[in-house]
């Protein structure tokens, strides 16, 4: 069972802390692992590939926020607007 579901909010400094401690060298065997399953291209490929979608994703989503809000400012001043006449 995953430690939040026992204790929700505690454990957080003990969780950076090890996360400091332990990432670097997780990652590393994390890397060296998909490396000699699938090769460097391809992995080098697909780590570029999940950064380009990533980057697009985050694109569109930030343009229709922008796109919502503008609509939904200007239906709003549009509907004071027409309460005023």
């Amino acid at each position: 069972m995953h430690i939040d579901l026992l204790f929700p909010g505690q454990y957080n400094d003990i969780r950076s802390f090890l996360v400091q401690i332990e990432g670097p060298k997780l990652m590393q065997s994390g890397f060296a692992d998909a490396i000699a399953k699938v090769g460097i291209s391809k992995f080098v490929s697909d780590l570029f590939w999940v950064g380009m979608f990533y980057h697009l994703y985050n694109q569109v989503w930030i343009f229709l926020c922008i796109l919502v809000s503008y609509l939904s400012r200007n239906g709003h001043f549009r509907a004071q607007r027409c309460k005023m006449m």
